[in-house]
């Protein structure tokens, strides 16, 4: 795995539990975040690595990521369907003082084939409505990811860890980040969050190049675009956009823009490559993520436990 690694902060939306999509994945920076992640490869082959330990994926495996564990993926000609799970979902019930680490990997845990077709049956189910949506897909949702958990309780081997047992680096990381992303809006330099998170101007820097392979700046410029992204979606002046992203040169606001976006904020509004999908996923540290709404292959996951 790489010696740096990205905090992802993942939005959740309409009142669901889960995050969901679908996408051929070409390589991703190695990064990490608080929800609980599953990858269901549906076709090709997939190479995720976990805390340095590499995994390789045929179709119909499962492999289930743990909150906080670093991870990267690369694809070769894959369609991998991707769920994010609020750790509350469970918490509600054991409490939020622990964490669950779980061992869910077809590829080396031995499980019964009736635990893989229950497990695979639940995903399509949670799949087809998150793309469906049809009228009261949220109730149907809660429950189906209700029973996901429950399966993985039963059938999986787990250990439970106290809350934030996250290494130092990662939580000197995550309190760097969660600064930017409250207060991206201000005139913020390096002295100015530095001196916010009682660290030398050197430290800062050196520390958040080495974890993230990014300049604090640059990571302050993303943050700022990919808000950007989300007001384009409105019709507020591009003027007032700029600002309230914390930009006071629109020429220095066109110039960042269009070099992390590849476009111009006039030509990313007008050619609204901001579907609702690709917005819930910070798809910025991510290499050739092409997402899809066919589920036609979830189909086929339904049908051996509906024969039984």
């Amino acid at each position: 795995m790489n010696d740096f690694y990205v905090f992802q902060d993942l939005s959740f939306k309409d009142e669901v539990p889960v995050q969901y999509y679908l996408s051929s994945i070409e390589d991703t920076w190695a990064h990490w975040h608080k929800e609980i992640e599953i990858v269901f490869l549906l076709s090709g082959e997939l190479l995720i690595t976990i805390d340095d330990a590499k995994h390789y994926l045929k179709a119909g495996d499962i492999i289930l990521i743990n909150s906080n564990q670093i991870h990267s993926i690369k694809g070769n000609n894959d369609l991998t369907y991707v769920l994010q799970i609020i750790p509350e979902v469970i918490s509600r019930i054991h409490g939020s003082e622990e964490l669950h680490h779980f061992n869910l990997n077809t590829i080396g845990v031995s499980l019964e084939r009736k635990s893989f077709d229950s497990i695979k049956y639940i995903l399509a189910k949670i799949g087809i409505e998150l793309t469906k949506k049809k009228e009261g897909y949220q109730f149907f949702l809660w429950s189906y990811v209700y029973e996901l958990v429950g399966h993985i309780f039963r059938q999986c081997p787990y250990e439970v860890v106290e809350n934030g047992t996250k290494t130092e680096g990662l939580r000197k990381v995550s309190s760097i980040i969660n600064y930017i992303k409250d207060n991206y809006a201000q005139d913020l330099s390096i002295s100015t969050i530095a001196e916010a998170l009682d660290m030398s101007e050197l430290t800062l820097s050196n520390f958040f190049k080495e974890k993230t392979g990014l300049s604090v700046l640059f990571y302050l410029q993303i943050t700022r675009i990919n808000q950007a992204k989300t007001l384009l979606r409105s019709d507020a002046p591009i003027v007032d956009i700029a600002q309230e992203c914390g930009f006071n040169s629109i020429p220095t606001f066109y110039r960042t823009f269009k070099k992390i976006t590849g476009l111009s904020p006039n030509e990313y509004r007008s050619i609204k490559v901001h579907s609702d999908q690709g917005n819930n996923i910070e798809t910025l540290f991510y290499s050739g993520i092409n997402h899809t709404d066919d589920c036609d292959l979830l189909y086929k996951y339904l049908y051996p436990i509906l024969r039984q």
